[in-house]
C-alpha cells in the first residue's frame, strides 16, 4: 500500500497513486491518519507493507520509507529507505 506524509503536495500524491497502480496495490490519502490507522486499513486489505512517500523542504518527493506489518498486526519501520531523484541516466 502507498501513502504520503501528512499535508503533502499534489505532485507527491500523484506519484503515490502512480506507484500504487504500477505495483498493483492500494493508495490511501494520508491526511490526518495515524500510522496505527494506516496499519489497520492495510491489514483489512491484506497488505503486509506500507510505503510512505515523504517530501523534502521544497515540497518535492524525496524518499520512500517502509513499514512492515506482521501477521499479528504489529508494525515496525524498515531501516532502509529509497531516495527519489530527478536524475536520468542516458548511458
Amino acid at each position: 500500500m502507498f501513502t504520503t506524509s501528512r499535508y503533502c503536495s499534489k505532485s507527491t500524491r500523484e506519484l503515490a497513486k502512480q506507484l500504487s497502480s504500477f505495483f498493483n496495490t492500494f493508495y490511501i490519502a494520508r491526511t490526518k491518519k495515524t500510522i496505527d490507522e494506516l496499519v489497520s486499513f492495510s491489514r483489512k486489505k491484506g497488505e503486509h507493507r506500507i510505503c510512505i512517500i515523504k517530501e523534502n523542504k521544497d515540497n518535492n518527493p524525496a524518499f520512500i520509507e517502509f513499514i512492515n506489518i506482521d501477521e499479528l498486526g504489529k508494525w515496525s519501520w524498515i531501516e532502509n529507505r529509497v531516495q527519489i531523484t530527478n536524475e536520468v541516466d542516458n548511458s
